[in-house]
């Protein structure tokens, strides 16, 4: 849970083992390819406590209170930590953010570091959004390339692509194992298994959630009316707390941190570079993105 609820805790670790560390704001970037290139991608969470007047009024830039969260995060130099930041195109203020940081980085108004990015991937099922998709995945393994500097190689790409398969296929179980007759996991505790996923080193997450699994039969059942969690990502545990604390159980989600995190299973494809544009295309529908009865059709 701790490297879910503190991403910028998990990052500093990273630093502190040597490695090259990359923030993820978005559901839509390519944990793969990141992890292809050397590097360690860590999902970014808004902050709902930070000060957004810390820099004065922000309200012309027409931000929602998580975009402003991040830029205030950036200006006070909380990202320093990251090499570089992917913002990909969820919603359309993550678009705006990503802007918004550009023009104060040319206006030098933002700390040297992170690099900044924008991945723009779409999510309408016809051939000629396939192709576009391609094309900037494309585009994001060579930028990949040049920040460490050497080609990124095909057989770590299909390495990458594996562990995270074989991640997926993990927090499935673990899923399961909150559905059951017996629930063994409450609410809160899958957002923070589910959201590790998203900032631990692929294969030390590999290796904690087997063991959780392996000791789960151990766990007393949870009980409380069962519900769904639908809509927007939360950017903390707080919502979850507060209901399961009124002795409810959330047992599924149709958020970032839920269902979405695993089914978006990568095929492996000859270029994998096709099954990761494939994937993270033509995922489960999104809050941000996905029309109701998409969205209604998914979870039921």
């Amino acid at each position: 849970a701790g490297a879910a609820f503190d991403p910028l805790g998990q990052a500093a670790q990273h630093v502190r083992e040597a490695r090259s560390v990359v923030g993820v704001i978005g559901f839509d970037v390519p944990h793969e390819l990141v992890v292809a290139a050397g590097m360690v991608p860590v999902r970014l969470r808004a902050d709902p406590t930070v000060d957004r007047q810390a820099f004065g009024d922000l309200s012309a830039m027409a931000l929602d209170p998580i975009a402003t969260s991040h830029v205030v995060r950036f200006l006070r130099g909380d990202y320093g930590c990251f090499d570089h930041l992917i913002i990909s195109h969820d919603r359309g203020l993550d678009a705006k953010l990503f802007f918004v940081l550009r023009e104060l980085s040319r206006l030098g108004e933002l700390p040297a570091r992170p690099d900044l990015a924008f991945l723009d991937i779409r999510h309408l099922p016809n051939r000629t959004t396939a192709e576009y998709n391609r094309v900037r995945i494309g585009e994001l393994e060579a930028l990949l390339a040049a920040w460490v500097g050497h080609p990124i190689n095909r057989g770590d790409v299909l390495e990458a692509v594996t562990v995270c398969n074989a991640n997926r296929q993990l927090l499935k179980r673990f899923q399961l194992l909150r559905i059951g007759d017996s629930p063994r996991f409450s609410g809160v505790e899958a957002l923070g298994v589910m959201g590790a996923a998203m900032a631990m080193d692929k294969w030390a997450f590999q290796a904690a959630v087997t063991r959780l699994l392996d000791q789960a039969e151990d766990r007393p059942g949870a009980g409380g009316a069962r519900l769904l969690a639908s809509g927007s990502t939360p950017e903390d545990a707080e919502l979850y707390r507060a209901i399961e604390s009124a002795g409810a159980l959330i047992v599924g989600e149709d958020h970032d941190f839920g269902d979405r995190s695993f089914e978006q299973v990568v095929t492996e494809t000859p270029d994998p570079l096709d099954g990761i544009a494939l994937a993270y295309g033509s995922g489960a529908p999104a809050a941000s993105w996905g029309g109701i009865e998409a969205r209604a059709a998914y979870t039921v």
